[in-house]
């Protein structure tokens, strides 16, 4: 199912680190964006605190919840 998860970057506590494994999201089997690919599109996007970010086609949502 398309779907898209709006967030604004920054939480209001400290983030518990960076690119999380799959294992830390509820997924389908290859229905998540690669811990190498998601590090690299966070380090490419740079989000910084109160951006808006959109990730369209959220499947899990893994790289808008790092945001």
């Amino acid at each position: 199912a398309l779907g898209a998860v709006r967030t604004v970057a920054g939480a209001a506590d400290a983030p518990a680190g960076w690119a999380p494994a799959e294992d830390a999201f509820a997924h389908r089997d290859s229905m998540i964006t690669k811990f190498e690919v998601r590090a690299l599109a966070l380090a490419r996007l740079g989000p910084r605190l109160g951006d808006l970010v959109w990730d369209v086609g959220a499947g899990s949502g893994s790289v808008a919840v790092e945001c």
